[in-house]
């Protein structure tokens, strides 16, 4: 289980172009990493559309925003071409990342329990440093938490 303060190892997986991206090859001062459930979904979408809307502003904090699902390449694609998100989309289909983060488990929907996804995201520093964790992110409102946190942090 990733923790506050640890230093996330390196991990490689393709983006929504069939690009290896890892993660010590961004060298922003902040780096956002936010799993989620499934592309096109009602949710994800509210998730992923309120990160586009603060993506000028997370830039002026120079600060790069990675969405991250087991959904494969295509699918990535067409998520992205659809919303024409800016950010990237990382494919982890063997859940590799996702399993090291926490980020699969038990969730309860209306009372009915069951495995998946969970709506999580971890902010890292520019040395891949966790410096905040929202267990339960919430798609309506996590890009402003996010945002509000790191304006924070930089003393806005």
């Amino acid at each position: 289980m990733i923790t506050l303060g640890q230093k996330i190892d390196n991990f490689t997986l393709k983006d929504d172009q069939n690009n290896d991206i890892s993660l010590y090859d961004i060298k922003n001062d902040y780096i956002i990493l936010y799993f989620y459930p499934k592309d096109n979904t009602k949710g994800c979408t509210i998730e992923a559309l309120l990160y586009k809307d603060y993506f000028d502003k997370f830039k002026e904090l120079n600060t790069t925003i990675i969405g991250i699902s087991k959904d494969d390449i295509e699918s990535h694609c067409k998520f992205k071409n659809n919303y024409d998100l800016p950010f990237m989309l990382l494919s982890d289909p063997n859940m590799d990342v996702i399993n090291r983060f926490g980020a699969y488990g038990e969730k309860n929907l209306y009372g009915k329990k069951s495995f998946g996804i969970i709506r999580k995201t971890f902010i890292l520093s520019k040395n891949y440093e966790v410096i905040k964790i929202y267990e339960k992110a919430i798609a309506k409102d996590n890009a402003s938490r996010v945002y509000n946190f790191i304006l924070e942090k930089e003393g806005k």
